[in-house]
């Protein structure tokens, strides 16, 4: 069975989430994550232009998809790495904030997450 890698977030999760989520961009092109890596932080593209990447191979990312959040959790290694172009905005959330986002009361965000996660 093929495994989808892609979960994307409608525009409306999307504004949820960026009051949940720190928002950074970098002034280069950036190598977020490397294949094999345990993340550090997960994260949401959220404008510009990403890449995910297996080899040599790389995949474009379509704004809204996540990245890394459910390996981060579980404290598995991503099976792709992220590069994200000059300029773009991500969207990102440590292990705790998202520990402390999971067993709090806003459904709303709490239910994106368990989306994301069991994916």
């Amino acid at each position: 069975m093929t495994k989808k890698y892609e979960i994307l977030l409608t525009n409306d999760e999307l504004g949820v989430l960026e009051g949940h989520m720190r928002s950074v961009s970098y002034d280069t092109d950036f190598s977020v994550h490397y294949e094999g890596q345990v993340p550090y932080v997960g994260h949401v593209l959220y404008k510009g232009i990403g890449h995910k990447s297996k080899g040599k191979k790389k995949i474009g990312m379509k704004e809204g998809e996540v990245f890394g959040i459910r390996e981060l959790l579980e404290n598995i290694p991503c099976d792709r790495g992220l590069i994200i172009e000059k300029g773009t905005q991500l969207l990102a959330i440590d292990k705790t904030s998202l520990l402390d986002i999971l067993s709090g009361r806003d459904k709303k965000v709490i239910s994106i997450f368990q989306r994301i996660i069991n994916f």
